[in-house]
C-alpha cells in the first residue's frame, strides 16, 4: 500500500523533531546542563522557552518543523543560552555573548525573506 502525502509529510516531520531534539540533547550535555530536558508543544507563536524551576526548554511544533533548519537550530542555541545565565539576564549583553560563545548568531530569517536580529546584532 502506497504512503499517502499526508503520511509522508507527518513522517517528514516526526523526523525533524526527532534530529531536533537529538541536537538539543547533545547541546544539553555539551554544556554541562544536567538534569535538562527538552519537551515540545503545539500552542502559542513563541519558537522556544527555558523554564529554570523544572529545568526544561520546550521547543514549539507549530512554529519550528514549519521553518529552516537554521532557525531550528538558532531556537534551541537562543533556549540553552537562558539556561547557562542567570534567570534575570533577559537578552542584554552577557547573554548575548554567552549565545556567540556556544555558536548561535542572534539572528532569525522567516519563510517570507524578512530577517529579524538581536539588537546588538544590529549594532555591528
Amino acid at each position: 500500500m502506497a504512503e499517502s502525502s499526508t503520511d509522508g509529510t507527518h513522517n517528514a516531520l516526526r523526523v525533524i523533531e526527532d534530529l531536533a531534539t537529538i541536537y538539543a540533547n547533545e547541546q544539553l550535555f555539551k554544556h554541562g546542563l544536567k538534569g535538562w530536558s527538552i519537551a515540545w508543544h503545539d500552542q502559542g507563536e513563541m519558537a522556544g522557552r527555558c523554564s529554570f524551576g523544572p529545568k526544561i526548554i520546550t521547543l514549539n511544533r507549530r512554529v519550528l518543523l514549519n521553518t529552516a533548519a537554521r532557525n531550528i537550530r538558532e531556537t534551541i542555541l537562543h533556549e540553552i543560552t537562558h539556561a547557562l545565565v542567570a534567570p534575570d539576564v533577559g537578552h542584554g549583553q552577557l547573554w548575548y555573548e554567552k549565545l556567540l560563545e556556544i555558536g548561535g548568531t542572534g539572528i532569525w530569517v522567516f519563510n517570507d525573506g524578512r530577517v529579524v536580529c538581536h539588537p546588538l546584532e544590529e549594532g555591528k
